[in-house]
């Protein structure tokens, strides 16, 4: 089993159908409802990863700033309807480790959770 996600997400049909692509993939996924509660979540559940859904909430560049800098060694991806996100520039290019387009490919996302935990054993 590969460690922990965590799924940020509002809408928890959404949400549900996430978890189930991760666990079908070995890792352990947690879900949260609000931006509030990333950091604790994170700092409870020793994540690897963040799925942060920018469609659920009002997501601001400093915001994600914050929150990647207190976690530098977490992997924030998002997860939106829309192609663009004019208003999340910064967060998008700097701050974010992927970007994928809803409804989410379990082939992409495992990809994705693949190259993390890649990355993860080559640092340790």
């Amino acid at each position: 089993m590969y460690p922990a996600v965590l799924v940020v997400n509002a809408v928890k049909k959404e949400a549900d159908g996430i978890c189930g692509m991760l666990r079908s993939a070995g890792y352990t996924p947690c879900i949260i409802d609000s931006l509030e509660g990333v950091e604790d979540a994170v700092d409870a559940n020793n994540c690897q990863a963040v799925l942060l859904d920018l469609d659920s909430f009002e997501v601001s560049n400093r915001a994600v700033r914050r929150i990647t800098h207190r976690f530098p060694e977490v992997h924030f991806l998002c997860t939106s309807r829309k192609p663009f996100h004019p208003e999340l520039e910064d967060a998008i290019g700097f701050h974010f480790y992927a970007c994928m387009q809803k409804p989410i490919d379990p082939v992409e996302l495992r990809y994705w959770m693949k190259c993390i935990h890649q990355k993860m054993e080559d640092k340790a």
